[in-house]
């Protein structure tokens, strides 16, 4: 039979605790989103992306000055985060090209709040 140190003993309970935080949090987390999806409420991502393409959509419009200072806007600061600046310019041009041909928002629909009871 091995016998436990107070290090391992220790170091056990600190594991057993680790991992009923862990579920702890995992139950908290599934919570809020079920509750979110029950109000249907956008998250960041999904504001973020409807405004990107209503941006996309209004700078078509705009000077050709203010597209540029745009793109180099965004450029500049996928840069900044670590980026490979030619990557993140052949990405955004893809991205804008996409958005730019759909008059609808070229999202997928949510389909877990289509299924809801309106």
């Amino acid at each position: 039979m091995l016998l436990m140190t107070s290090r391992s003993k220790k170091r056990t309970t600190e594991t057993r605790q680790a991992a009923i935080r862990r579920r702890e949090q995992r139950e908290r987390q599934q919570a809020y989103r079920d509750e979110m999806r029950d109000l249907r409420r956008p998250d960041r991502d999904d504001i973020a992306r409807v405004w990107l393409w209503k941006s996309i959509r209004m700078a078509e419009k705009a000077e050709p000055k203010h597209r540029d200072w745009m793109q180099c806007t965004v450029l500049e600061a996928l840069k900044a985060q670590g980026f490979d600046e030619r990557q993140s310019e052949i990405a955004l041009d893809e991205l804008v090209e996409r958005y730019r041909q759909s008059n609808k928002p070229p999202f997928r629909r949510k389909r877990h709040l289509s299924d809801m009871g309106d």
